[in-house]
């Protein structure tokens, strides 16, 4: 951990550097674009251990640094600007202006915005034009600037007070009346769909409670019954069926959808983080998950581009894939994509058969009415559809290629059984039988092995 978060803040400096002095472009934009595309490509190929350390480490570091920044800028204030009436009334007007133009800017183009990607409402733009805040980047940019002698003196002045300004004011103006403009707006309003979606958990946690306090009065016979009337004082109340069928089924049904979507990320991040899936399934995973959650439940759960993108797999195998013998010529090699897609087959299913459990579960629930009921219903056929075509898939890739696909499903069994190891150690370490360093030893010699294992290696031992 120590190892890799030295390398990415080598890289920073190193980013920064090549910015500024040899490509001549902005350090601090492109220290952005670093942390993105490390955030996007370096994060899956990471250790989970590697990445929970990591994201501790820099969000403690980020809010050191975000702390250092707004101290330094106040200092540099202190001493070098001089504060007058006439600077503080263009400061206010200069702040009222850039949220004029970015909220005309953003209207300007709400008919565009309003038809491409996903769509934004009128309201969501008033929000756009009054919630863009600014912070620790500009500061950045400002102080750059102020220490840069090329520039007059009274222009650097200008730009470190008015930039400061404005970022103060839209973190003690807009931050603290965002909420109010929600609430004016009426984006604020629980709706109806996910009040409904809440009474099922309420009822859940109720009959759950009850269930346990059953079973505890079954088994502690000295207990009188004036004392468990006092225990069950602190059961949780029973949910309200007030309110009940205002919420139309297509709601109700996008909220569970929603719920859905967060389960499976929870669930692609567990497997992963065991080892049962490969970092590259957890990215075509977690891709297909974005795109749903961003369309807010409104699209069904078999509609997965990226999942669907990477069955079809690269150009050249779509165009002949019907020519048997290149087909056959990519099989003996061992085909890259064919074992990944059988990857991504096998984890999308696993996660498919725990969606379709929830979903089970909640068409059994008494919180939602025989209308909404219906409505979820369609949640199984959804489900299904994309089981049955993940199943499809994975016939197609063992027809196509069949070596390929046997040495996939032999890697996965692999993984799992190295999962399995794993849990075994990290229990051994919590009963006291291990160290860490025992442990991580141990892990590191595991996956050491597992990246040697080749589809070379497979046909080797195969034909022996």
């Amino acid at each position: 951990s120590l190892v890799q978060n030295s390398a990415v803040l080598l890289g920073t400096y190193i980013t920064f550097f090549l910015a500024e002095h040899v490509l001549h472009v902005s350090g601090v934009i492109s220290l952005v674009a670093f942390g993105l595309t490390l955030t996007h490509v370096g994060k899956p190929r990471l250790k989970p251990r590697v990445n929970h350390f990591m994201e501790e480490f820099w969000e403690l570091t980020a809010y050191i640094a975000n702390t250092l920044v707004f101290i330094l800028v106040g200092v540099v204030i202190a001493m070098n600007v001089r504060l007058t009436v006439s600077g503080c009334v263009a400061m206010l007007m200069l702040f009222a202006g850039v949220n004029l133009i970015r909220t005309v800017v953003i209207l300007l183009f709400y008919p565009l915005m309003k038809h491409c990607g996903y769509g934004v409402s009128l309201r969501e733009c008033i929000i756009l034009g009054w919630g863009g805040l600014r912070g620790a980047v500009g500061l950045v940019l400002a102080l750059m600037v102020s220490y840069t002698t090329d520039i007059p003196e009274d222009i650097r002045q200008q730009v470190l007070f008015f930039t400061a300004g404005v970022v103060t004011l839209t973190l003690t103006v807009n931050a603290t009346t965002i909420r109010t403009l929600l609430a004016r707006l009426g984006m604020s309003v629980t709706p109806a769909g996910k009040e409904a979606t809440g009474r099922m958990v309420e009822e859940q946690v109720c009959e759950g409670a009850c269930r346990y306090v059953d079973k505890l009065s079954r088994r502690e016979q000295k207990v009188t019954a004036e004392e468990w009337a006092v225990v069950r004082g602190f059961l949780p109340e029973p949910t309200s069926n007030a309110g009940e069928g205002e919420a139309t089924g297509e709601a109700v049904l996008q909220q569970l959808r929603l719920r859905l979507l967060e389960k499976e990320q929870r669930l692609t991040t567990r497997l992963y983080e065991e080892g049962t899936i490969s970092s590259r399934t957890l990215r075509c995973l977690t891709a297909a998950i974005d795109e749903l959650t961003d369309h807010d439940g409104a699209a069904p759960l078999d509609r997965r581009k990226p999942i669907a993108d990477s069955f079809r797999g690269p150009l050249h195998i779509r165009l002949l894939r019907h020519h048997r013998s290149y087909v056959r010529l990519l099989d003996q090699r061992g085909c890259g994509w064919a074992a990944n897609a059988y990857d991504v087959a096998r984890g999308l299913l696993v996660v498919q058969r725990e969606s379709l459990r929830s979903a089970t579960e909640w068409m059994e629930s008494k919180a939602f009415s025989p209308e909404q009921q219906a409505s979820i219903s369609s949640l199984t056929g959804e489900i299904e559809r994309l089981t049955a075509f993940t199943d499809e898939a994975l016939k197609r890739l063992e027809e196509d290629f069949p070596l390929t696909f046997r040495y996939a499903r032999i890697r996965r069994l692999v993984r799992m059984l190295l999962a399995d190891r794993r849990r075994t150690l990290h229990r051994l370490v919590e009963q006291g039988m291990l160290t860490d360093g025992e442990a991580d030893r141990h892990i590191r010699q595991m996956d050491e092995r597992y990246a040697a294992f080749s589809f070379r290696q497979y046909r080797s031992a195969c034909d022996k």
